[in-house]
């Protein structure tokens, strides 16, 4: 897909609240986009570094291993991202790239 991401645990939640890093304060769960790669799907579909993403196909993403899971088991061609940019709530949409 394209991205360098980290698992949003409580600690570096609040070290981002701390920072004043605009997430709304409902957000309890994602994953943070770290590094988008140029010309990758992610990149394509819009996602940003810093985004955060709660929700793929409507299913809560609480850890990058959902992001995996989501990957290898979703029928859909394309994914419809929930993401918190800015404080913002978006949704994105993501092709990824064929892995067969």
């Amino acid at each position: 897909m394209g991205i360098t991401m980290l698992t949003l645990t409580p600690q570096i939640l609040h070290e981002l609240h701390e920072r004043q890093h605009p997430i709304p304060r409902d957000v309890q769960h994602g994953v943070l986009v770290w590094k988008v790669i140029i010309g990758s799907p992610a990149h394509s579909g819009g996602l940003q570094p810093g985004d955060i993403v709660t929700h793929i196909n409507g299913i809560p993403v609480k850890h990058s291993n959902d992001i995996y899971s989501i990957l290898s088991e979703t029928k859909s061609r394309v994914l419809r991202m929930t993401v918190v940019r800015f404080g913002q709530i978006l949704e994105v949409s993501v092709t990824p790239e064929d892995t067969v």
